[in-house]
């Protein structure tokens, strides 16, 4: 009797790893099988490759979805540029005005760290970071000093890049939001495309035992998925089974998804 093709677990895999388990599959049916099994199967395979490219378009689409690194790299180097000019001016006894201007500067930077430090926390901690150190800067009572440093467009310069950063944060934060809405539906689809496609080879299978090049797709897509699946469970810590149930080989009853 020929085997069956094996189902899995369906959150047992990140949305990349079973992104790359569907491209294998796919090209493993493309690739190999028989002429007859191919036709049988075509009006079913054309669903599932339609649903794999949609989640293809989508998990890039989810990936290039990131923060504005432009506004952050600006605000980073402003805020070094501030604190460089005010440890250099430190010493400037020479100009008294700009050396108690500059000190003025360190002892709001001696609350939040050098500038090279603040530039290498977290974004959003920097983000908060900033903001404080900003309204301190713009307040009535360093405007002299800001002034006499000749900082005050740095000074500007920073709390623009900060706002844009900050206002970017907020929109790529709702796209992902809608990004991974989309990206759960679209792995779904291809998910339940794949479970259709499988029924139907396995369907193929039973009417067809003498059909060999059935036989020997069926083996290779049973290994292809038994590697997935060990790779994921030592992903996540646990050691992978080697045990197969005589149903179906490589399949535990943990692997049987409940909607299949």
């Amino acid at each position: 009797m020929m085997k069956k093709l094996q189902s899995f677990t369906r959150n047992l895999f990140t949305q990349w790893v079973i992104f790359q388990l569907f491209s294998d599959l796919l090209h493993l049916i493309k690739s190999t099988g028989s002429e007859a099994l191919k036709a049988f199967i075509q009006p079913l395979l054309s669903v599932f490759e339609n649903a794999f490219n949609k989640y293809d378009v989508t998990l890039l689409a989810a990936k290039n979805a990131e923060a504005p690194t432009v506004f952050d790299e600006k605000r980073d180097w402003g805020i070094k540029e501030l604190y460089a000019i005010a440890a250099v001016y430190a010493d400037h006894f020479l100009k008294p005005a700009k050396q108690q201007a500059a000190l003025f500067l360190l002892a709001i930077f001696k609350r939040y760290g050098t500038g090279a430090d603040i530039s290498k926390l977290p974004q959003d901690d920097e983000s908060g970071v900033l903001t404080n150190i900003l309204q301190e800067l713009t307040a009535d009572a360093a405007k002299p000093h800001t002034t006499a440093l000749d900082v005050v467009e740095l000074v500007e310069y920073i709390a623009e890049n900060n706002t844009g950063f900050i206002a970017g944060r907020r929109l790529v934060t709702e796209e992902n939001m809608q990004l991974a809405g989309q990206v759960k539906t679209a792995r779904t689809a291809a998910e339940n495309a794949w479970s259709s496609l499988r029924d139907a080879i396995n369907g193929y299978a039973v009417v067809n035992v003498a059909d060999a090049d059935c036989a020997a797709l069926i083996n290779s897509l049973n290994a292809t998925i038994d590697r997935y699946k060990s790779n994921a469970r030592r992903a996540r810590g646990g050691k992978p089974r080697e045990d197969a149930s005589p149903e179906t080989p490589g399949e535990t009853a943990t692997d049987t998804p409940a909607q299949d």
